[in-house]
């Protein structure tokens, strides 16, 4: 006979059969994982179903150029039929900047672009009196040179 022969249902065995339930640091480590897993999602869900959050995109806005029209809107609150209208029948390779207008449906409206310097949206002159795109394109609100405004930035970002 074995000397040594220790019962395995001795407490401080190495086994212990039939181990019920879980200790209190698994316990915690659960609790604390499916806290942080809760308030990941609470987050994330926030974020992604916000109608406000501090992100704010640029808004495109349209303005049409026709006298009878003179229609403004943000491309945000068209119909995807009415944005699709916008292009279409425009082939590709046409480099002019008139769209079709998704109120009256004429080949006058333009993408309004947004000040560098006083942010305010314009419609560049050049598009309003149909003639050549100029070197750099001046807000009709400030005066402010848009190109030269962009550089200025870029050489005080840069350092240059």
């Amino acid at each position: 006979m074995l000397k040594n022969n220790k019962s395995y249902s001795q407490p401080g065995s190495i086994r212990r059969q039939g181990r019920r339930g879980f200790g209190r640091d698994e316990i915690i480590m659960t609790t604390v994982l499916i806290v942080v897993i809760g308030l990941g999602l609470f987050v994330a869900f926030k974020q992604f179903f916000s109608s406000e959050s501090d992100y704010k995109p640029m808004d495109v806005i349209y303005k049409c150029l026709n006298e009878r029209c003179g229609e403004e809107y943000l491309a945000a609150d068209l119909t995807d039929e009415e944005r699709r209208s916008l292009t279409k029948g425009i082939p590709e390779e046409d480099n002019e900047p008139y769209l079709f207008c998704a109120k009256c449906g004429q080949r006058d409206a333009v993408r309004k672009d947004r000040c560098l310097k006083c942010e305010e949206y314009f419609v560049p002159q050049f598009l309003v009196d149909d003639t050549e795109r100029p070197d750099d394109i001046e807000c009709t609100e400030c005066g402010t040179k848009q190109r030269e405004e962009h550089n200025r930035r870029r050489r005080e970002l840069h350092g240059d």
